[in-house]
């Protein structure tokens, strides 16, 4: 869960960058910008995990 809040902040930290927040429509669209860049966080790190299960435990050793 720390990670999954961490994530949540870094991409609205990318966001702010990207957006300049200072108006409604900047922050409007600094969280828009956040939800595609949290769901790109949340896949590769998945992608990331299952990588790494696959070379610790092996393939064979998973069924």
């Amino acid at each position: 869960m720390i990670f999954l809040s961490f994530s949540a902040l870094f991409s609205l930290f990318i966001s702010f960058l990207l957006i300049d927040p200072t108006s409604v429509l900047g922050v409007i669209a600094v969280v828009l910008l956040a939800i595609p860049i949290q769901v790109a966080v949340w896949f590769l790190s998945a992608v990331i995990y299952s990588y790494f299960a696959d070379q610790v435990y092996g393939k064979d050793k998973v069924k």
